[in-house]
């Protein structure tokens, strides 16, 4: 039986792997399950930091204004107490401008190609009037 690896051998690297994917599992599972059972107080937009550290990229937080984030906070917890009132977190709001900014460009570049072509036809006919 020698060359036969046993399927849980602990020194077989596939054996190592599926312990630290079980490892990173838990790990994840449990950082899920803090953030999902903190209540009142103990439920803050922080708290997302929290769980976003445990991604193996890491997190790095945007820097903060807490004038902007009590009103941000205000309407997220609105929109948790009463669904029907919109809350458009300030990423999803630049994401839709930066998609309309898009459309308009899309738009004008299309004007300023015929703009383009009616000016070098005009200065056409004008060499050739002259």
């Amino acid at each position: 039986m020698s060359g036969i690896v046993h399927p849980f051998d602990p020194l077989d690297p596939a054996v190592a792997l599926v312990t630290e994917y079980e490892r990173r599992i838990a790990t994840l599972e449990n950082a899920i399950r803090k953030h999902r059972d903190e209540r009142g107080d103990d439920r803050c937009w922080m708290d997302d930091a929290v769980l976003y550290k445990t991604l193996p990229e890491g997190f790095t937080p945007p820097v903060r204004d807490s004038s902007v984030e009590l009103k941000m906070c205000e309407q997220y917890i609105a929109c948790r107490h009463n669904p029907a009132t919109e809350y458009v977190s300030p990423q999803r709001k630049i994401e839709q401008l930066e998609a309309e900014n898009y459309q308009l460009r899309e738009l004008n570049s299309g004007h300023c190609d015929r703009i383009a072509k009616q000016s070098e036809l005009l200065s056409r006919r004008a060499e050739k009037a002259s």
